[in-house]
């Protein structure tokens, strides 16, 4: 104990006697700093490797939740091997499992000498530079001239909650990081552009990260930090906007944003986008100018105007990047008009419009008699519906109307059709409502992409010259099945890839009848075809052979046709021209 004791001064003393007490006040408090718990970094440059054993040992004991964050000095130099024989960093990896002190290492000042963690072949390997079986070490800031980290660097690091990688990185070798199961935040630092094809040392190219982040880093956009549930495959990137975004039409003066939540979001922020000069402007309505739900309601706005918005997200990080942009337009849908009714059978009957613009679905009205009451029997955004279950020689009455989000517009003039006599029905060979002929029946229905069928209807004749299938060797275009051509077609119209696919293009061009909905055929679908149509003498086949949507394998250079002429399938490259029969389900 330091006593300091005051008393009365001679005016020629004073100066000195309080110079002297202060001097000897801030000695004793060095010493009583001296005799503390020092800090976890008791210099601004970080630790010293030669110090690091010694100041680990002295760091209190804590539990996985409370890891002591140690920062090493730039004088650090991460090498894979020195002159004893044992790299940096495995002595780095030793003097933390010594110590049995759960730690943060930041290695961001330090250099890397060889610029790459070089990691092991296998498992077992004991390679000097390999940071592996480290139970207490919670996270890494890797050293910014870092390259490459290698095969096996971090394996079985079952402690390790994060890691932050810098941009200098290009490559990651395969099982880098496996066995990490505690890993649920990686950040790749700003300017982070590691080649896909880089990520691993063997042609299998195996993830070295546990679940999707491979994937994820290259699907949304490189730089970021990435974060996972604890077990769960699935990473986000939190600098990647929201997903999900949607506008819809609550009414003429309001549109409803909506967009997909993610747990760990602090906030969601919306923004009304000017299509003529670009701009963006917060429309939050929350004091902090963010909201927490899914969805926003846009209101006071103007009849008859389109309005676009983006959406962003906020963070522990800070905020994402902004949306695609979604519109909507506060219209009021016009009248649906050419609305037709064809009789299918004694208890079903077909009726079609045309679509309207700015509408998202279509409301149908069924009554008894034309001036009866209209019920509402049907929601749907497709152009045609199929009324089953009905009387037998019975007459009735149908309206339609658009809808806008929430808006209605106006119903439609009424139309009306009866069924047919009882037993009687529209059947294989008959014209179909586009003017095509019918080849197939089910009486109980057949799937197609997620909606029920009952018909399939083939163009009246070939489409004009033949068509290669596709030069893609990458189609995924596998089903075969009767409903898997509607399917299969718009795969490979929407596959990109640099890859043109004529045959199913031509088909999905096509129009006839007043129906744009044409397809190419599944395998399935393109035999049913020959046997009720070509071998009954209908439909003006050719012996030739005619393509299908359907591969022989995804991964090949091949796809299914038929041979009109021998009635059987085969295989052909691609590449071979052969033709074509466009065909619909309703």
């Amino acid at each position: 104990m330091i006593i300091l004791f005051f008393g009365p001064m001679e005016p020629w003393f004073h100066k000195k006697a309080m110079a002297a007490m202060f001097g000897a006040l801030f000695l004793a408090l060095a010493l009583l700093f001296v005799g503390c718990e020092q800090p976890e970094n008791p210099l601004p440059k970080g630790v010293e490797t030669a110090n690091l054993g010694a100041y680990l040992e002295a760091l209190p004991s804590n539990t996985p939740d409370t890891p002591h964050t140690v920062r090493l000095a730039a004088s650090t130099v991460i090498d894979t091997e020195d002159t004893d024989d044992l790299g940096v960093w495995a002595r780095i990896n030793n003097m933390v499992r010594d110590a049995e002190k759960y730690v943060s290492l930041d290695l961001s000042s330090c250099a890397a000498k060889e610029n790459s963690l070089s990691g092991a072949s296998n498992p077992a390997e004991n390679k000097l530079n390999v940071v592996k079986d480290n139970e207490y070490l919670k996270g890494m800031i890797l050293p910014k001239t870092l390259t490459n980290i290698g095969s096996y660097t971090f394996y079985q690091c079952a402690a390790l909650t994060e890691v932050t990688i810098p941009g200098s990185v290009t490559s990651i070798d395969s099982y880098a990081f496996d066995g990490c199961t505690a890993l649920t935040k990686v950040t790749f630092a700003a300017g982070s552009t590691i080649d896909s094809w880089n990520w691993s040392s063997s042609v299998s190219v195996v993830s070295p990260f546990p679940g999707d982040l491979r994937a994820k880093y290259v699907s949304e956009g490189g730089e970021g930090t990435y974060i996972r549930e604890s077990g769960e495959n699935a990473w986000t990137n939190m600098a990647a906007p929201p997903t999900g975004v949607t506008a819809t039409v609550q009414s003429v003066n309001s549109i409803l944003v909506s967009w997909d939540t993610v747990s760990w979001a602090l906030s969601y922020k919306i923004y009304r986008v000017s299509i003529s000069t670009g701009s963006v402007s917060n429309i939050g309505a929350t004091p902090n100018d963010s909201l927490s739900s899914g969805s926003y309601t846009d209101t006071g706005l103007s009849a008859n105007t389109t309005y676009y918005y983006k959406v962003s997200r906020v963070s522990a990080i800070g905020e994402s990047r902004l949306s695609e942009s979604v519109s909507a337009a506060t219209k009021t849908p016009t009248v649906p008009v050419n609305l037709k009714t064809m009789a299918l059978s004694s208890s079903r009957l077909l009726l079609s419009w045309d679509a309207v613009p700015t509408t998202n679905s279509y409301l149908v009205y069924r009554a008894d008699s034309p001036e009866g009451t209209y019920e509402t029997i049907l929601q749907t955004a497709r152009t045609s519906y199929i009324d089953i279950g009905l009387a037998a020689d019975t007459p009735y009455y149908y309206k339609v109307s658009a809808m806008n989000g929430l808006v209605e517009g106006n119903l439609s003039e009424y139309i009306s059709e009866s069924t047919l006599q009882s037993g009687k029905r529209v059947d294989v060979g008959d014209t179909g409502p586009a003017g095509g002929i019918l080849f197939y029946v089910d009486d109980t229905g057949f799937i197609s992409g997620g909606v029920t069928y009952y018909y399939l209807e083939a163009a009246p004749a070939d489409l004009p010259g033949t068509y290669q299938w596709g030069g893609s060797y990458y189609s995924c275009a596998a089903g075969t099945a009767v409903g898997e051509g509607a399917v299969n077609t718009k795969t490979l119209t929407a596959a990109g890839h640099g890859h043109e696919h004529p045959a199913a293009r031509a088909c999905e061009e096509y129009s006839y009848g007043g129906c744009d909905d044409w397809f190419l055929p599944s395998i399935d679908e393109l035999n049913l075809m020959y046997t009720h149509l070509k071998q009954q003498g209908i439909g003006d086949f050719s012996n030739n052979q005619y393509w299908s949507s359907s591969v022989y394998d995804s991964d090949d250079g091949y796809a299914l046709y038929w041979y009109f002429s021998y009635g059987s399938y085969n295989v052909a490259a691609k590449n071979s021209a052969y033709l074509v029969r466009a065909i619909r389900a309703f």
